[in-house]
């Protein structure tokens, strides 16, 4: 047995004798306190093993990922307007279908009214400008409210198209339901439903005869065209892009519609200058 000399000690009997007296050892508790230690310096060091983890997956990230722009951190910080479906505000009215919301203009969406200029006539056959009513009814709907709308394209004329709540209210359903617009069925039948009723029910516009807005419009587009002297109509039909002079057989039938692309021409020079060709009828160029 191996003995440890600092536990050892003199011990001086009776006899005068000197006896040397060593301590027993404990192994086991030598092992518990190594062993004690050991996991002392590995909770110390774990942090510094955690955060050189981190460090080295970071810097695999960094090297795969791809290279971030200034125009990409832009669109983070300032995101594009035109993408979001949410606008909150009170509405300032311009017309019977559109308004104005911290300057961005909101057509709303499905739903048709009459131009503020246009003319109808009432129960007792008498012309009133429903235009400036729908416009007036609009305005009675949103008053100082808080609007919520909901839309996420433009039109042609690069207003918002949205459907607009006061709480839970539908103001689109609103002003067709009260019978102050119309479904606007070329772009959308959702609304049909509303206009049918409000027609039964001789709301708003439906008390007496009006022209529907886009045909109103279109009308008065062809006034201003025909006081400028350009009367050949540039039409699109199956069999391409045909104008037609005043006097040839399709003349009289033929609509034109500014918003399929076609137009009025002033000469026939014009037309052709433009890819239309003749109706072949009363032409020079035949």
């Amino acid at each position: 047995m191996r003995h440890v000399k600092s536990n050892s000690r003199r011990l001086r009997g009776n006899s005068g004798l000197h006896v040397r007296w060593r301590a027993p050892v404990n192994s086991r508790k030598i092992i518990s306190l190594k062993a004690h230690n050991s996991h002392r310096l590995m909770r110390s060091l774990a942090p510094f093993a955690l955060v050189a983890a981190f460090s080295i997956m970071a810097g695999i990230v960094i090297a795969y990922a791809p290279p971030v722009t200034l125009d990409h951190l832009q669109s983070i910080i300032t995101p594009d307007k035109t993408s979001e479906n949410h606008l909150e505000g009170v509405a300032h009215v311009m017309d019977g279908d559109t308004i104005l919301i911290d300057g961005t203009r909101v057509r709303l969406e499905g739903i048709d009214a009459p131009e503020v200029t246009q003319s109808c006539k009432n129960h007792e056959d008498q012309s009133y400008p429903c235009g400036k009513t729908a416009k007036i009814h609009l305005k009675d709907l949103t008053g100082l409210a808080l609007l919520r709308c909901k839309g996420e394209d433009l039109d042609n004329y690069g207003r918002l198209l949205a459907t607009c709540f006061i709480n839970d209210r539908n103001i689109n359903a609103a002003m067709v339901q009260n019978g102050w617009a119309v479904a606007y069925r070329q772009y959308s039948h959702k609304y049909v439903f509303a206009e049918q009723t409000a027609k039964a029910e001789g709301q708003g516009l439906w008390q007496g005869r009006f022209d529907m807005p886009w045909d109103w419009r279109e009308k008065s587009r062809q006034t201003v065209t025909m006081a400028q002297n350009c009367t050949i109509k540039g039409n699109i039909s199956n069999r391409g892009r045909i104008y037609h002079l005043p006097g040839s057989p399709a003349y009289d039938k033929t609509r034109i519609n500014t918003e399929r692309g076609e137009r009025w021409f002033c000469s026939e020079e014009e037309a052709h200058a433009a890819g239309w060709r003749t109706s072949r009828a009363l032409s020079v160029f035949d």
